[in-house]
């Protein structure tokens, strides 16, 4: 049995005005899950075996969303070698599949036929990398900006990015929360002579029974992603990583996980360590999450919310899932979990063995998760997702608050605490502070009261 990959896209915000010109606008597709496909874990059509290929060969990002009028992809392809020399730049329906493109396909009725069907202008559309389309297998829509469907592209450092917008009056029409057959695939071509290779989300060209599911959801699903915002391998025990949740809510940590390959990948498939987070860890909105070794400096230890004795030594790749063990999906990772060893670490914006005897912080502009780490570590200070800091230098920010008692059998109660001081007649407040330092001995003449330490 097939199974198919699910994709569900909540409508876009009635305020967000598309524009598109091959440059992708990640505002316009906030909120959409990234779909990331590399030869490990994508579907060949030419040639067969999903390892024909280095993993960093030919890969692609992808994000959907929808209003009223349409439905929109972007396509963000990392291509070392762009080649179009077989369909114009410009040109309809020539032999684009032999160039470097992207290719979606639509199943309007989900009817899981064998070929390709032929309801309304379902089937496939094609914007190769120098802005040739093709359409014909898709019965002829009108290609223009105000028509049936548009697409542009443009060439970037690391590949090509290409935007689709599909009328839904071209689709027949869905209706929110239609479930429709849908893939994604690029061709490679790295001019020898043809098509070297295929690439797809889900399934084989023109056979609808092998598409995933793209669904049109209700507005209000999807999010920003959690993400690594920190990590130290510094001397002795001082290893941490730290975790954003850039959403305005509370994140469950229950159904995530950050697991990690020891010295280099075994297994493509798998990971050697499936490291779950203790129960009931949240983080909570706008906030960070600490998983620090034990052993470490006391400043990290202090504002640590998990302690965890095994974190890397510069060559051991840690990944952010949600899922499970068996059903995830990776959202960012340190180190590559799909490569060698890489001796005593991995080169991070051009420093060698970045990961080792350093700390590494998210630069501001990063706002989410990247399952590539090529494409996250960069080449250099411009172009990486990371500023590298010396060995044991840390941003911490403050010291968790802290509060405990004790009964000092007389009577008194000596309260110490980290932070500021607060008291309220009931557990439900109003709170007030307290001008004292600790420890603070309460008397036994004095009311009954709670009390909790808050951030400074």
């Amino acid at each position: 049995m097939y199974a198919r990959p699910s994709y569900r896209r909540h409508k876009g915000s009635p305020w967000c005005v598309f524009k598109i010109h091959g440059i992708i606008n990640y505002e316009e597709y906030e909120g959409a899950e990234r779909i990331y496909i590399n030869p490990h874990n994508g579907v060949y059509d030419i040639p067969s075996g999903d390892d024909t290929w280095a993993w960093n060969d030919h890969s692609f990002f992808a994000w959907i969303t929808h209003d009223d009028e349409a439905v929109y992809i972007a396509v963000d392809v990392r291509d070392d070698k762009i080649v179009t020399d077989s369909a114009e730049a410009g040109s309809e329906d020539g032999q684009t599949w032999v160039d470097d493109s992207v290719e979606i396909f639509f199943d309007v009725d989900d009817s899981n036929d064998t070929g390709r069907g032929v309801q309304g202008f379902e089937g496939q559309y094609v914007i190769t990398a120098n802005g040739a389309w093709r359409d014909n297998e898709a019965n002829n829509p009108q290609f223009g900006e105000a028509d049936d469907w548009f697409g542009a592209s443009n060439l970037t450092d690391g590949g090509y990015q290409i935007e689709f917008k599909v009328k839904k009056s071209a689709l027949s029409d869905p209706a929110q929360g239609a479930n429709l057959g849908f893939n994604i695939a690029i061709n490679d071509d790295d001019g020898g002579g043809g098509r070297k290779a295929q690439l797809n989300w889900s399934g084989r060209p023109h056979a609808e029974f092998t598409y995933g599911s793209l669904v049109l959801g209700e507005p209000g699903g999807g999010g920003p992603s959690l993400f690594f915002s920190q990590y130290a391998e510094g001397s002795s025990y001082n290893k941490f990583l730290e975790i954003r949740n850039p959403t305005d809510s509370e994140v469950d940590l229950s159904g995530y996980a950050f697991p990690n390959q020891s010295n280099g990948v075994d297994d493509v498939e798998s990971f050697d360590y499936w490291n779950s987070f203790p129960e009931g860890a949240t983080i909570a909105a706008g906030g960070k999450y600490i998983i620090a070794h034990p052993d470490a400096d006391p400043a990290i230890v202090a504002v640590a919310d998990h302690l965890h004795k095994y974190l890397s030594n510069g060559d051991d790749a840690y990944a952010l899932a949600k899922g499970s063990r068996e059903d995830h999906v990776v959202i960012d990772v340190i180190g590559d979990i799909n490569g060698p060893d890489p001796g005593s670490g991995w080169e991070v914006a051009g420093i060698s063995s970045g990961t080792k005897d350093h700390t590494l912080v998210r630069k501001s502009t990063i706002s989410g998760g990247n399952p590539d780490w090529a494409a996250s570590a960069g080449t250099n200070t411009e172009d990486s997702e990371w500023i590298v800091l010396d060995k044991d230098v840390w941003q911490l920010g403050e010291s968790k608050p802290t509060i405990s008692l004790v009964n000092n059998g007389d009577g008194t109660v000596t309260v110490t605490f980290e932070g500021r001081l607060q008291t309220a007649p009931t557990v439900n407040g109003p709170w007030q502070d307290v001008d004292a330092e600790s420890p603070l001995i309460l008397q036994p003449d004095q009311p009954a009261t709670f009390g909790r330490a808050v951030s400074e």
